[in-house]
């Protein structure tokens, strides 16, 4: 496979100010834009005062048991979500870098095609000049000439805007010229059911009703006495059973989209081994046309052919990866999980 593919482990450092163009990873890429955006921020925020507010109900005396289990909830809520915060961001910046990184490709395949494109035109020029060829061969020739060409135009075009999309998560804090390396991602495998049953600790959702849930038992048992009028107990246990069904529901819905979240990454998987398949054949044919090109058995445009569609081949392959790398990334957000490892493991 081309360098531009392979998978590459450091991040370029100390250039000169020469150089114009950095290479950045994506673990640099998410370091910088969990200490610099504004999610993560807010909900380090949220947090603080979370805990502010504990520590004066705590130590103020006269503090119910009510407020007081409100508060500790409350922190514990908003540790979690930030936890959950930054799975998101995870996922976010994943996507806008795995877009540039294809979009990257892309253009290298696209130049490949416009130089194809252009060795076919000038084969039916010369053709023509030689009457082995017609002028409607030429303007054929030259109208997909034409078409690559656009492509490519838009596709340079639109290269600066994702590389911005990206930036903007790091507040941009990226070099002006930067290309990207694939990520280096250690996925780990987690069984169906135990994401399901983990989901329960680690999404914020479902920990918000369970402490509704909770909250609206301490009312049932605080006004099931002999003191407390019954239409103030009969509305507590309505709440109570309101809570109980939203917690029900959202347990649901939780699994279901766990469910089609993990499915996603197993039909990934299977995309990437029949890309394989075909990179390994584009591959096999090229070698192959090299050596009946050496034996001047093809023509040059004939092993040009066999070098594009090889690295058509590759950019596909890259894409089921990276198709893969953003279900994963999906799953996480979908069941709370670091499973991407983006965060340093569980979480």
């Amino acid at each position: 496979m081309r360098k531009s593919i392979v998978v590459m482990a450091l991040l370029a450092s100390g250039l000169a100010a020469a150089q114009t163009n950095t290479t950045v990873t994506f673990q640099n890429v998410l370091k910088l834009a969990l200490d610099r955006g504004t999610d993560v921020a807010n909900q380090k925020t949220a947090l603080a005062t979370a805990q502010t507010d504990l520590k004066a109900k705590t130590e103020d005396p006269s503090t119910l048991i009510l407020p007081l289990t409100q508060a500790q909830q409350s922190v514990k809520l908003e540790t979690l979500k930030l936890d959950f915060v930054k799975l998101q961001v995870a996922q976010n910046v994943l996507n806008a870098y795995l877009n540039v990184l294809e979009a990257q490709e892309n253009l290298n395949v696209l130049k490949a095609q416009l130089d194809l494109d252009q060795m076919n035109l000038d084969i039916a020029k010369a053709k023509l000049a030689t009457k082995n060829a017609t002028q409607l061969d030429v303007s054929k020739a030259q109208n997909t000439f034409n078409s690559s060409q656009q492509d490519h135009k838009n596709a340079q075009a639109n290269f600066p805007v994702l590389k911005e999309k990206l930036d903007a998560f790091t507040g941009g804090a990226l070099a002006n010229t930067f290309t990207v390396s694939e990520p280096q991602l250690k996925v780990t495998s987690y069984t169906l059911s135990d994401l399901l049953k983990n989901a329960e600790s680690k999404l914020p959702t479902l920990l918000q009703n369970n402490h509704s849930v909770t909250i609206a038992q301490m009312n049932v048992q605080f006004s099931d006495n002999d003191y407390t009028p019954r239409s103030t107990l009969d509305s507590a246990k309505a709440t109570l059973e309101t809570s109980q069904r939203a917690l029900a529901s959202q347990r649901t819905s939780t699994q279901s989209s766990i469910k089609d979240a993990y499915q996603n990454v197993s039909s990934t998987q299977e995309r990437i081994k029949v890309s394989q398949e075909d990179l390994n054949n584009a591959q096999a044919t090229l070698k192959q046309d090299q050596a009946r090109y050496k034996n001047g058995t093809i023509a040059r445009y004939q092993l040009r052919q066999s070098e594009v569609a090889a690295l058509k081949a590759e950019q596909t392959y890259l894409q089921a990866r990276d198709s893969y790398l953003k279900a994963v990334a999906a799953l996480a957000v979908a069941s709370g999980t670091d499973t991407l490892n983006t965060l340093g493991g569980p979480q």
